[in-house]
């Protein structure tokens, strides 16, 4: 793949991120079609859909790589970052905070199509860079019973991102990577016995 690489060290860093806007809050849209049985995972969709979102923020932290994570986008967002300490804020965040947080970013990760974890430089469409995510997921996985209790919810029902956005060189998850990562999970829960 032939990117043009950018110093890192000349990446604007945002003044504060504690200055961002809190997240708004909605009457959540029922995400679940019975009939076809599917789910299609939102931030404001009913249970199970919103606890699966991204966006979704956890009451227990999870950690990855010993940094303390509320939320997979925020952990997400923070890849764009090169900068440690501002990855550490981000993984803090939840929501549209969250994701807002790594918009000043986003442009300079598509240039490069490299992204960033604690030190290390990782290309966007590296098997590197999918077991990192893989990682951050699996570590929300076994620290939140709300988390697998929701993904047990959706057993027997075909799991949909229909906001989600498919282009890896726009996008640090795209809807298929997202759905494969869900139903990897999923695979690894427990029948629910009598």
């Amino acid at each position: 793949m032939n990117t043009k690489q950018i110093d890192a060290t000349n990446i604007p860093l945002p003044e504060n991120l504690e200055a961002l806007p809190e997240q708004s809050t909605n009457v959540p849209v029922n995400s679940i079609d019975e009939e076809n049985k599917t789910v299609d995972i939102r931030a404001k969709g009913s249970f199970p859909a919103d606890v699966l979102s991204n966006l979704n923020h956890e009451e227990r932290p999870f950690y990855v790589d010993g940094i303390r994570c509320h939320s997979i986008e925020g952990f997400l967002q923070s890849l764009k970052m090169p900068d440690r300490q501002m990855q550490i804020q981000s993984c803090k965040r939840s929501g549209a905070i969250a994701r807002e947080c790594g918009q000043e970013f986003s442009l300079q990760w598509r240039i490069t199509q490299m992204l960033y974890w604690q030190g290390g430089t990782y290309a966007r469409d590296s098997e590197e860079y999918q077991q990192l995510v893989r990682k951050a997921f699996r570590a929300r996985f076994d620290h939140s019973e709300r988390y697998r209790e929701a993904l047990r919810a959706t057993k027997g029902y075909t799991l949909l991102h229909t906001y989600g956005c498919d282009d890896p060189t726009q996008t640090i998850l795209t809807t298929q990577e997202f759905l494969t990562i869900l139903n990897e999970l999923r695979d690894l829960l427990e029948p629910i016995t009598s």
